[in-house]
């Protein structure tokens, strides 16, 4: 669940701090096993930085 003060982070950081491709990680939302992002243009999507790190966090 996104925290109050969470902010939205894009494709290129969520790949840098997770070291996977944007392919994987699309094949991974698509699949399940990765948090889905969040549209907020007809455009742009991003990830909530809390959700990326509570998956960092159980990944490990």
């Amino acid at each position: 669940m996104p925290q109050l003060t969470d902010r939205l982070i894009g494709i290129r950081d969520v790949a840098r701090r997770i070291s996977l491709s944007r392919t994987t990680i699309a094949r991974s939302v698509k699949a399940g096993s990765f948090p889905a992002p969040v549209r907020f243009s007809a455009t742009c999507v991003g990830w909530y930085e809390s959700e990326i790190d509570a998956w960092i966090a159980e990944a490990r």
